[in-house]
């Protein structure tokens, strides 16, 4: 019993040993953690007999820590060297002292900094010094566009960049395009748009023959260029059929290339007989109105405007909208034909047709109007004075208009005594 309580005692004795021993490794495996964020902490020995080894460890990994210590600072120089665009200094940093037990620092950045900077000088020392080859250079190349750095980025073995070819094509430069492109560069989703964008008719035909993706708004961009052999190429080569296409042709007052993408399905836009109309189109009126493009609201007032009576009676009998300023518009024409028809085919009439009457001094238009129940304008007393045009004013005046206080001035101004003593023995005011 006695042996086996000696036996108990020294196994306890062991076990607290043991304790004590794997809290002091704890301790050194902190000092260690420590000196590796701060190799230059005074490294603290231990006395114990049993943790030399452990502390002669510690002391090597101090080494190692500082000296990364100091290839980390070299590093950031080179970095810093190349982001100044200061070969002179890199060259420096990479030949005087730049390897550190055995350790050669080239910093990853370098080469990049390079190629942002657009210093072909900088990147071939880089390269030739074994800076690590970053992979944006050949994007940088290209976005500077840069076809020589991206030549020699190319056949040195930098990674090829999937933007490159979106930026061939941004730039416009089918060279650098075609030189991406066979070097096994990722075919961008944007190139062909570019190309049709830049209006590039060779560049389309280039890109689509090299399998690049078909973008939506290549027809779009041709139609938007009023660029048809570009629209037809794009169109049988199976491009996506843009919606606003029609509306492009029409716009440009393109004819051909309105019937041309009529007869090939694309969408009939509803803006269509808008800019046939505002353009004064009328065969390009009469061709959307017949193959079923939408009848916008606003064609029998660009007729109007235009003062083209043909096109009004064409969209009148074909059922455009009557909006009220075509009165208005023939009246500001001084266009009575116009608005004759305008007003026996139901338009609405206009707040101001009589005023443009008398504006325009036509007696035979105000009388017209105010006959078919035009609205009575304040101002058509003053303009027939204006006009020094007594005639007008006594029918404005007989026919119930308004008696503005300009017309006595205006019939002075003109020294037109007979209109004057006729203001005043009708009311209106004096001077």
């Amino acid at each position: 019993m006695k042996r086996h309580r000696e036996n108990t005692d020294n196994e306890q004795a062991r076990n607290v040993r043991a304790r004590a021993a794997d809290e002091q490794a704890q301790i050194v495996r902190a000092q260690a953690r420590d000196i590796a964020l701060n190799p230059l902490r005074i490294l603290p020995y231990l006395s114990p007999p049993s943790f030399r080894s452990v502390q002669s460890d510690l002391q090597s990994f101090a080494q190692t820590s500082k000296l990364n210590k100091n290839a980390v600072e070299r590093a950031m120089l080179q970095r810093r060297a190349a982001k100044n665009n200061d070969l002179k200094t890199l060259k420096q940093l990479t030949e005087d002292d730049n390897s550190f037990g055995g350790l050669k620092v080239r910093d990853e950045e370098v080469t990049w900094w390079a190629a942002k900077n657009s210093n072909s000088r900088m990147l071939r020392y880089a390269t030739e010094k074994g800076y690590p080859k970053h992979s944006l250079v050949t994007l940088e190349a290209a976005k500077d566009n840069n076809l020589e750095m991206l030549r020699y980025a190319t056949e040195n073995g930098y990674a090829k960049h999937s933007g490159v070819t979106e930026w061939a094509a941004e730039h416009n430069n089918l060279e650098m395009l075609r030189y991406a492109t066979e070097k096994g560069y990722a075919k961008h989703s944007g190139v062909t748009e570019w190309a049709a964008e830049h209006n590039n008719l060779p560049m389309l035909r280039y890109a689509t023959e090299n399998g690049y993706p078909q973008h939506e708004d290549v027809t779009k961009w041709a139609a938007e260029h009023n660029n048809l052999p570009m629209l037809r190429y794009a169109t049988e080569n199976g491009y996506p059929k843009h919606c606003r296409v029609p509306v492009w042709a029409a716009e440009n007052n393109n004819l051909p290339m309105l019937r041309y993408v009529t007869e090939k399905g694309y969408p009939k836009h509803s803006g269509v007989t808008h800019w046939a109309a505002e353009h004064n189109n009328l065969p390009m009126l009469r061709y959307a109105t017949e193959n079923g493009y939408a009848k916008h609201f606003g064609v029998t007032e660009w007729a109007a405007e235009h003062n083209n009576l043909e096109m009004l009676r064409y969209a009148t009998e074909n059922g455009y909208e009557k909006p009220s300023e075509v009165t208005r518009w023939a009246a500001k024409h001084n266009n009575l034909e116009m608005l004759r028809y305008a007003t026996e085919n139901g338009y609405d009439k206009n707040y101001y047709v009589t005023k443009w009457a008398a504006r325009r001094n036509n007696l035979e238009m105000l009388r017209y109007a105010t006959e078919k129940g035009y609205y009575k304008n304040y101002d058509v007393a003053k303009w027939a004075a204006q006009h020094n045009n007594l005639e007008m004013l006594r029918y404005a005046t007989e026919n119930g208009y308004e008696k503005p206080s300009e017309v006595t001035r205006w019939a002075a101004q003109h020294n037109n005594l007979e209109m004057l003593e006729y203001a005043l023995a009708q009311g209106y005011d004096e001077l």
